[in-house]
């Protein structure tokens, strides 16, 4: 019996042999490397005689220390101690219970693949000068690497040849074996808890559970750590985004902003702790816009859009806004993350550049009614003519006492009626031209009829300047959806060009051919010259606005940017390319068909 224990062995005898009751106590053996427990009775066989049974509780024991060095390290855990500290402790509580010569603990590193970081050494000279490893390498074959890279329990003999890199450093110890336990996390491997023992009886299956508990506590707590240290970043980082950001519950209770969102909205801090995302919601959306919104992310689905919401102040603010859904383990919607970015000031300066372009535009349309005045005089000459000629009759027939007959009166003032819509279509067809007027329903459309109605607006300015037109027009070419007012500006816009191109040459034979076909299943337009044509550098940019080919001053550089922006919003593409054999340009459109012939598909 150890000396330390002889005290209570003499209480126990003589209280009884006092009493004649059984005495029942425990002491401790303390040995190098461990504690053993043991519980003694001492019962009075006679007056002086006494009959003392001791048996071994060192396992009993053993499971409440384990028990209580688990809810100490749940403690760390939960305040948030560092995770060294928290290794360092479960080590050593480990080497103090079980007796063992060597514990440790490994993670995964990042960085390099398949490094492994040690903690919880409690002897200075192992493992240094050892690389431990997990991948599949010499290094990373030993005990601690095979449990990691493999996820399972593993028990070694200090024999073992896959233990040959370190046999020496651990033989310095008496180690005869040793066992690793993977740290297993929500489907992860962390890492492994490595125990080396000189005791050839010790792996047995209560101390492998309760080794087990230790790493399971350990993985919990690596994870723990982790998942700490990433909500801090990613709370650092959303708290310091420039877009306001807010966490709302599913009921539309704010449980988080960021400070982009206190100071967008004007709001502080303890206001929104108490407030509903609703506050945000402004007078220019009606209340089915904010019902249809909550019932789209309330099925799951990301919303995103343009929203206007309301300040503090009563100030509003054009957002481009994006809700996310949040999900639970079991897949329940428990919160809702918005991204908010303010962008009012990109609306108005989008705003203000297309006032500015259409600006432009409407002069690049009055220039080309300057082009086309003498088309337009002769238009409206026609009808004008028409109309004095019925009138004058019936003055003339009047003066001389002639009384027409009544259905001859009606048949000029049909006419005279007639020739007044012609001159009234004329008029309101050069109006929508020049201020752009067009459908936002898009409608079938014939490019044949286009190309018409052009040439007589510019024939009079093509016959001043001695060009021929030749026309090859497709019959029964198909519709094309966009708007007839937009189609002739783009074909009046490349017309001008063209006469512009053509009176800068020296030629007598100034030509413009117009084409128009059904290539590909795509309505083809093909508007040529024999003009001056276009360098090959500034073909790959004549689209762009402000490009020009004209000399200062004579052309504000927006009539091809127009065309390709009407060609490219009706889904159709314009290319420029040189003709060689007659030293001009073709310019070629194509459009995608109002209805697809081969499919029967209406695109209406």
């Amino acid at each position: 019996m150890p000396a330390q224990a002889e005290d209570a062995v003499t209480r126990g005898i003589a209280q009884a042999l006092d009493t004649g009751e059984m005495q029942l106590f425990e002491y401790e053996w303390i040995s190098v490397d461990m504690s053993k427990y043991f519980e003694a009775r001492v019962t009075k066989v006679c007056d002086e005689t006494v009959l003392i049974i001791a048996r071994d509780v060192s396992e009993r024991r053993q499971s409440e220390a384990c028990d209580l060095a688990l809810l100490n390290i749940a403690i760390k855990v939960q305040e948030e101690c560092p995770l060294d500290e928290i290794m360092d402790f479960a080590c050593d509580r480990i080497r103090r219970i079980f007796g063992v010569r060597l514990v440790w603990g490994a993670r995964k590193k990042s960085t390099p693949r398949g490094k492994l970081l040690i903690s919880g050494k409690n002897l200075e000279e192992c493992p240094q000068g050892i690389s431990l490893r997990w991948d599949d390498s010499p290094e990373g074959n030993g005990l601690t690497g095979t449990a990691v890279r493999t996820g399972r329990f593993q028990l070694m003999n200090i024999l073992d040849p896959r233990l040959t890199p370190w046999r020496e450093a651990l033989q310095k110890y008496f180690v005869i074996s040793g066992a690793a336990f993977p740290l297993k996390a929500s489907g992860l491997i962390l890492g492994a808890l490595t125990v080396y023992t000189e005791n050839p009886d010790f792996w047995t299956k209560g101390r492998i559970v309760h080794l087990t508990n230790f790493a399971e506590q350990i993985a919990v707590a690596i994870h723990i750590a982790e998942n700490r240290q990433r909500l801090k970043l990613l709370i650092a980082g959303l708290g310091s985004a420039a877009n306001a950001i807010v966490i709302t519950k599913r009921n539309g209770a704010i449980e988080w902003v960021n400070p982009a969102f206190l100071k967008l909205n004007g709001y502080s801090a303890a206001e929104v702790e108490v407030a509903n995302i609703q506050l945000l919601e402004s007078d220019q959306h009606t209340p089915t816009f904010y019902k249809t919104l909550r019932q789209h992310i309330a099925t799951g689905r990301i919303w995103h859009g343009e929203v206007t919401n309301c300040r503090k102040d009563g100030s509003q603010y054009i957002s481009e806004t994006t809700i996310t859904p949040v999900r639970d383990e079991v897949g329940k919607i428990t919160n809702f993350i918005a991204i908010i970015q303010d962008i009012t000031q990109r609306k108005q300066a989008e705003f203000e550049k297309a006032e500015a372009r259409e600006a432009m535009a409407r002069a690049e349309r009055l220039n080309a009614l300057g082009t086309m005045a003498g088309g337009i005089a002769h238009e409206i000459n026609q009808p004008l003519n028409a109309l004095k000629v019925f009138a004058d009759g019936m003055l003339f027939w009047y003066k001389q006492g002639r009384v027409l007959d009544i259905c001859e009166v009606m048949e000029n003032i049909q006419e005279i009626s007639k020739q007044a819509d012609r001159i009234d279509d004329i008029i309101k067809h050069m109006r929508a031209f020049i201020h752009g007027n067009h459908l936002d329903h898009l409608a079938p459309c014939s490019i044949n009829q286009a190309v018409e109605e052009s040439l007589l607006l510019v024939g009079p300015q093509l016959a001043s300047h001695n060009i021929s037109v030749t026309t090859e027009l497709w019959p029964d070419l198909p519709a094309v959806l966009g708007n007839s007012t937009q189609l002739e500006q783009i074909i009046i816009n490349l017309l001008v060009n063209a006469i512009q191109s053509l009176v800068t040459t020296q030629k007598t034979d100034k030509q413009i051919i117009i084409i128009t076909g059904l290539i590909n299943n795509q309505v083809s337009l093909k508007i040529s010259d024999n003009g001056a044509g276009i360098s090959k550098e500034l073909q790959n940019k004549i689209f762009d606005p402000f490009v020009t080919t004209k000399f200062a001053g004579e052309g504000t550089g927006l009539g091809l940017s127009i065309v390709h922006a009407i060609v490219t919003s009706y889904g159709g593409r314009i290319k420029v390319q040189d003709d060689k054999s007659s030293g001009g340009v073709s310019f070629i459109i194509e459009f995608p068909p109002a209805v697809r012939e081969q499919k029967g598909e209406k695109l209406l």
